[in-house]
């Protein structure tokens, strides 16, 4: 059989999934995309060019190119392909009955998705933002741990180094991410982004063990969750720290008796992915406010941000019980500050 090439990047193909002759990245792109009902903006009026080089530097194109090239939602293969002979054919039933925990917090009824954010574009950009840096944080899980895609994810003891190697991975992530959904990030140069992102970047893992934590370890306060699917157990320092001296051992103790604290705190506030969507947008603009304070794209962006935020918990909760959601998100915000 002659090679083909991806309908999509232009790259040696694979198979046919979705109903285009494709490589595996770009089904891979398409089928995430359809199962978080993703959306994506261009800032280049949707001319970007889309080959194996440059494929991922504009998500919103490369879509469009998915679509045009005949990808649907609900795959489909040639009919001279045999689902019994064909190694394409069983990749592209793959992509429909693959299992994935694409929802950090898939065990908390209360998380709503994007359910009433129809008519509120910038609290949807916000919660799809959260939405896709969560994700990305979970393919790098099960690209280290493959077989975590075929059963629900269990927390594991890390070690130090693989804990300093993922936290490196995630300021990629996080970097990447906020230049997708915030323009008045991403347009500018890389000075400006590297003083923003060392302290959302923090804010936002803090906020991400803390939760975690609570989904995880709710009632055990010797464990801290690390990452996700990893955490560290004061009760076996070793594993993590290793042969350090004992009076680090006490330091960090204690910085994990803080965390369990606002832990502790928040365990039975029911918060989702747009909460801490929310807080991470905050803490984001304060950041660009702190260095320009006339920035007026940032300011009509947070003004915006919290009365779609509060008429969206308004409508969801009630008046009353929106108004108690909207101050706790706003104490929560200040209670994992850990000083920055």
């Amino acid at each position: 059989m002659p090679h083909k090439i991806c309908a999509v990047c232009g790259q040696l193909g694979e198979g046919w999934h979705f109903g285009a002759f494709v490589c595996r990245p770009c089904a891979s792109f398409f089928r995430r995309t359809m199962a978080e009902n993703k959306a994506y903006d261009c800032r280049h009026n949707n001319q970007c060019p889309i080959n194996r080089e440059s494929r991922n530097c504009c998500r919103s194109c490369r879509l469009k190119k998915c679509l045009d090239s005949g990808m649907k939602c609900t795959p489909s293969k040639p009919v001279e392909q045999q689902p019994s002979t064909s190694p394409n054919a069983v990749a592209t039933v793959s992509d429909q009955s693959q299992n994935s925990n694409s929802n950090l917090f898939e065990n908390n009824p209360e998380n709503g998705g994007s359910v009433g954010m129809e008519n509120l574009p910038i609290l949807r950009k916000v919660y799809d933002f959260i939405k896709s840096y969560y994700n990305s944080i979970q393919s790098i899980y099960a690209c280290e741990n493959p077989s975590s895609c075929f059963k629900t994810v269990t927390s594991a003891p890390i070690d130090r180094e693989t804990y300093v190697r993922l936290e490196k991975v995630a300021v990629s992530i996080m970097g990447i991410t906020l230049s997708s959904y915030f323009p008045f990030f991403g347009n500018r140069n890389e000075s400006f982004k590297m003083d923003i992102l060392e302290v959302i970047n923090f804010r936002l893992q803090c906020l991400s063990k803390m939760l975690l934590s609570i989904q995880n370890f709710p009632d055990d306060d010797d464990k801290s969750a690390a990452w996700y699917g990893y955490h560290i157990d004061m009760k076996n320092p070793e594993f993590f720290f290793g042969n350090i001296d004992q009076s680090m051992v006490s330091y960090f103790k204690d910085a994990i008796k803080c965390v369990r604290i606002v832990v502790n705190r928040y365990a039975k506030s029911n918060i989702v992915e747009l909460d801490i969507g929310i807080i991470s947008a905050l803490v984001l603009i304060n950041q660009i406010l702190k260095i320009e304070s006339n920035n007026v794209e940032a300011q009509q962006f947070k003004a915006t941000l919290i009365n779609e935020y509060h008429s969206y918990l308004a409508n969801r909760f009630g008046t009353e019980l929106g108004i108690q959601r909207f101050t706790e998100t706003l104490f929560m915000m200040n209670d994992t500050a850990f000083g920055r």
